[in-house]
C-alpha cells in the first residue's frame, strides 16, 4: 500500500506541477497580449498626433478639419469652385484632420502639398457592412451551442467639397466585392469569425475625380 501510496503523490505532484507551469505560461501569454495591445495603442496615439500636426501645418487648421465631420447637404455642382485645370485635391479621412491613404496615391499634378495649392478636398468614409450572419449549432459539455459568424462588404464613399464653402460638390459611393460565403463546415471557418469582402482600391475612383480635377 505505500508503495501504491507513494505512486499516486508522485503522480498527483506531477499533476499539479503540470497545472502550475500551464497557468504560468497562459498567465505570461495574457500579460505579454495586454503589453502589446497597450503599446499599439500608444504608439496609434503618437503617429495620429504627428500626421494631424502636419496637416495643420502643411493646409492650416480650416482645410484640416473640412472632413470632420464628414460634410453633409446635397450635392450641386453650382459648389465647384472656380479655377484653372488642374484642381489640386487635399484628400482626407472622413471625421479626422488626417491625410487619407488615397492622398499618395493621387497622380503627383493632382496632389495638393501645401495650403496654397488646395483647389478641392475630398473627404473618404470607409463603412463595413454585415450582409449574413451564419449559424452553427456545436457540441458543448451542456448540450449544445450556436457559433456565428459574419460576412462583411466594403464600402467607400468619397464626397467633394468646395474648400473654401465646405459645400458639397459631387459623391461616388463604391461597394466593394462579396464576401465569400459561409461554409459548409464550421471547422472551415477562419479565425476571427468573419468573411470579409475586397477593399475598394483608389483607381475605381481615379476616372470620376479626374473629370473634376481638370473641369474648365
Amino acid at each position: 500500500m505505500n508503495i501504491i501510496g507513494g505512486i499516486w503523490d508522485m503522480m498527483e505532484e506531477r499533476r499539479r506541477r503540470r497545472n502550475m507551469e500551464t497557468a504560468v505560461v497562459f498567465g505570461i501569454g495574457c500579460g505579454a497580449f495586454l503589453i502589446c495591445g497597450i503599446v499599439a495603442i500608444i504608439v496609434g496615439s503618437i503617429l495620429n498626433a504627428v500626421e494631424t500636426g502636419a496637416v495643420h501645418s502643411a493646409y492650416g487648421s480650416t482645410y484640416a478639419s473640412a472632413c470632420q465631420p464628414m460634410p453633409s447637404g446635397s450635392d450641386s455642382l453650382d459648389n465647384l469652385n472656380e479655377g484653372s485645370s488642374p484642381r489640386q485635391v487635399l484628400l482626407l479621412t472622413g471625421d479626422t484632420e488626417r491625410r487619407d491613404d488615397f492622398h499618395s496615391e493621387l497622380p503627383n499634378q493632382w496632389r495638393a502639398e501645401n495650403e496654397d495649392a488646395v483647389s478641392l478636398i475630398a473627404c473618404v468614409e470607409r463603412e463595413k457592412t454585415v450582409v449574413e450572419t451564419c449559424e452553427y449549432e456545436r457540441p458543448s459539455n451542456n448540450g449544445s451551442y450556436t457559433a456565428r459568424i459574419k460576412r462583411e462588404q466594403h464600402t467607400t464613399t468619397i464626397a467633394l467639397v468646395n474648400p473654401n464653402t465646405g459645400r458639397r460638390i459631387d459623391s461616388l459611393e463604391i461597394i466593394g466585392t462579396e464576401p465569400d460565403k459561409c461554409p459548409d463546415n464550421y471547422d472551415d471557418v477562419p479565425t476571427g469569425r468573419t468573411l470579409s469582402g475586397g477593399d475598394v482600391e483608389w483607381d475605381e475612383f481615379a476616372s470620376w475625380l479626374e473629370g473634376y480635377v481638370f473641369e474648365d
